[in-house]
């Protein structure tokens, strides 16, 4: 294939995964949305503990051996077949101690039912056993259209299955068991779209497996670190102020990180494997990389920065009556998401290069600076706590360059600021713009809401036609075909 067609395909490719991915972050916000006017706040708390400890443990399952997937195709049946049948065995293992232990962390926080919440929801851990290594290999194959067909039946079973579960009374049981169907499909799909030739055999061998420890490791502490420091909020809170604050901080914070969990994945996953066939050629990594993270940052910061202007409305509107005095902590937790939005695509970047021990290194330090923030904000409330961590990440802009960035990519300082103060730059403005419109009280909260984000969009679209032709050129490419 030459290398025009393989450019189309490429493109193609992403537009296909931009589509399902939003359709499915769309059905995700929508379904998050219906929730939070059905459940009390403390079911979203009880469920954010209980899916944040799987979460925590999925990560000892995969062992960090699937990644390697990424660097190079694995034509040993041998090594490919025990390293799934490693992830498996790490996954039932896993699942038996969460059930065990769950008794204890009931009592920690102090939450009685947390015992069989999380004891249903471990069974998830089994799910990403058998779901991680196909789930790789197909995105290194670059097959989206698989990818998405099979996350948005997923999705669909999940949302239908915790909706009615909740409307019958089953509360945060039915979240749980949504969820569990919903890794359940997915694993399965994985494993027919990857074709019998990806089907494991019936063979185990630790030496088979063990030349690609090392770098499971690594991938396994940077990814872990990288967690508990993102997510160490939810247990910090948990125990400090209770389900109830959780509740209330977590869907926020989830409705707020759908920009990015919908944005970042399609433009890492769109440039992964071309960074990643091509790491040795710096030049081409850099401009790739740039590429990417200027594209992701304007995006994100355009929706984070409407979000920002019109906090009071666009919570009057989507959310519930227990939501509606939490504008505060809207905005510092949109402040927060446009800083975080620009550290996140650096992942692809370190997977490219095979720089895992980088990310760990990275990652190991944001674990002890996070908490520390986190339970210092913890005397403010859901709002100090969210403040605390946009003023950490805003310092650590500095500093992720020098580590991670330049070493990488041989960028200059002036390179690397660009994609990121443009964009800021254009949703200020913006921003400022539609203030007024946002705050008129003259205005419903929906009429509020809709001529901010009209006014948001057309100052947004005349700096980026201006200022950032090249972005907004690949921003139609990807999404418009041109």
């Amino acid at each position: 294939m030459n290398t025009k067609a393989r450019g189309v395909s490429i493109f193609a490719g992403v537009r296909y995964l931009a589509a399902g991915t939003l359709a499915v972050n769309i059905g995700r916000l929508a379904l998050l949305l219906a929730l939070s006017r059905l459940l009390p706040a403390t079911a979203f708390g009880v469920l954010s503990l209980a899916t944040a400890v799987v979460s925590f443990s999925s990560f000892f399952v995969d062992a960090g051996v699937s990644n390697v997937f990424y660097q190079a195709e694995l034509k040993d049946d041998k090594a490919r077949s025990s390293l799934f049948w490693l992830n498996v065995l790490l996954g039932l293992c896993l699942a038996t101690v969460l059930v065990l232990f769950s008794p204890v962390l009931a009592r920690f926080y102090a939450i009685p039912d947390f015992h069989f919440v999380l004891s249903f929801a471990a069974l998830g851990l089994v799910f990403t056993a058998v779901a991680a290594q196909h789930r790789v290999l197909l995105r290194r194959m670059m097959r989206f259209d698989l990818l998405v067909k099979i996350e948005s039946i997923a999705f669909v079973v999940n949302a239908v299955v915790t909706l009615i579960g909740v409307i019958w009374g089953y509360g945060v049981y039915a979240m749980v068991a949504g969820t569990l169907l919903n890794n359940l499909i997915a694993a399965i799909g994985y494993l027919w779209a990857g074709g019998r030739q990806l089907l494991p055999g019936w063979v185990f061998s630790l030496a088979a497996v063990r030349p690609f420890l090392a770098f499971g490791l690594y991938q396994m502490g940077e990814r872990l670190s990288n967690f508990l420091a993102e997510r160490s909020d939810v247990f910090i809170i948990g125990k400090v102020l209770g389900p109830g604050p959780l509740g209330l901080y977590d869907v926020m914070k989830q409705l707020l990180s759908r920009p990015e969990s919908l944005i970042n994945p399609v433009i890492a996953q769109a440039t992964l494997p071309m960074m990643a066939k091509k790491s040795s050629n710096i030049l081409f990594v850099r401009k790739i990389y740039f590429k990417g993270l200027e594209t992701s940052n304007t995006l994100n910061m355009a929706v984070m920065g409407l979000v920002f202007c019109a906090a009071e409305p666009f919570l009057a509107i989507i959310t519930g009556p227990q939501w509606a005095g939490e504008a505060d902590t809207f905005r510092w937790l949109a402040a927060y998401f446009i800083v975080h939005a620009s550290f996140n695509p650096v992942g692809a970047l370190l997977l490219a290069k095979g720089r895992a021990d980088l990310g760990f290194w990275w990652n190991l330090a944001m674990l002890l600076l996070v908490p520390a923030f986190v339970w210092a904000g913890a005397s403010g409330g859901i709002t100090g706590i969210a403040a605390l961590l946009f003023l950490l990440f805003t310092g650590l802009i500095i500093p992720v360059y020098y580590v991670m960035i330049r070493p990488l990519t041989g960028a200059s300082l002036t390179d690397f600021a660009r994609t990121f103060f443009r964009p800021l730059a254009m949703a200020s403005i913006s921003g400022l713009v539609a203030w007024p419109f946002a705050q008129a009280s003259f205005l419903s909260p929906f009429q509020a809401l809709a001529a901010a984000a009209l006014v948001f969009s057309g100052v947004a679209f005349m700096w980026l036609k201006k200022y950032q032709k090249d972005t907004l050129r690949l921003i139609r490419r990807i999404v418009l075909k041109r």
